[in-house]
């Protein structure tokens, strides 16, 4: 007979996979959300730099691509980590833990890739492909973003990614002295 603390440990169990099912699935739908968005700009931008001889598009087609699939990177990691624990696969593990290393990678370059294209708007590096447009939110003077949310999530996921490798390890360790 099935003691009330297993029968307890396996309905939150069961809750927390469920939860998991869930959240992958909003994932999922961002993940469609995003990509339309995504290629729809892609395409005009791409457009009116090859048609239209506008070569400042051609500048944000190529930022787009890269800015696009880090964070199609993103989304997709996120959703193979809900999955692994949706489908009742042990969440602690060194697979896990290089998934979030990986997230935390991705949006690291996102950062990064974000700076570098709003400092060459600010500093007007290349004027002749039409990085001398500024849109500061009616500021007259150029700014340089830095995404400092997305500098802390990769933070934390590079944080977790530690954490989840400890405990997978130790979960190891102990599975082996049994």
């Amino acid at each position: 007979m099935v003691d009330r603390e297993t029968l307890e440990l396996n309905n939150r169990l069961l809750k927390a996979a469920h939860a998991c099912k869930i959240t992958r699935i909003v994932f999922l739908a961002a993940l469609v959300v995003y990509g339309l968005f995504w290629l729809s700009a892609l395409l005009m931008s791409s457009y009116s730099a090859l048609l239209a001889g506008n070569y400042g598009d051609l500048w944000f087609a190529a930022y787009s691509v890269v800015h696009g699939l880090l964070v199609v990177g993103i989304l997709l990691s996120l959703i193979g980590l809900l999955s692994t624990v949706a489908n009742g696969k042990p969440p602690l593990s060194v697979d896990q833990a290089d998934r979030l290393k990986r997230i935390s990678g991705l949006a690291f370059a996102l950062v990064v890739i974000e700076l570098a294209f709003s400092a060459g708007i600010a500093y007007q590096v290349l004027p002749q492909f039409g990085l001398q447009v500024f849109i500061n939110d009616g500021i007259a003077d150029s700014t340089i973003d830095l995404n400092v949310g997305m500098l802390a999530f990769s933070a934390i996921m590079y944080s977790l990614s530690a954490i989840f490798r400890y405990a997978a390890l130790l979960q190891q360790l102990s599975d082996e002295t049994v």
